[in-house]
């Protein structure tokens, strides 16, 4: 009967340690979610102003591309 009622004691202990532990699991996961998003969005942040200037850097050579031509038409007239 002594043994019945500590392996109860202990099945009981375990199962609080189990719901502790897991609660701490879904915070940590729950924090690493948080840091995950945050440095994405960081990572947005500071590529947007990079993809920015590529693109106008794209658009300023086809620019200058084009005045190139105009103007090699001009010099051929």
């Amino acid at each position: 009967e002594g043994q019945r009622e500590e392996k109860k004691r202990l099945r009981e202990e375990l199962e609080d340690r189990a719901e502790m532990l897991q609660a701490e699991v879904s915070s940590t996961q729950e924090l690493l979610k948080t840091a995950q998003d945050e440095l994405y969005e960081q990572r947005s942040v500071t590529s947007d102003p990079e993809k920015r200037m590529e693109e106008k850097e794209s658009r300023l050579s086809l620019k200058i591309n084009d005045l190139v031509q105009s103007l090699r038409g001009v010099e051929a007239e």
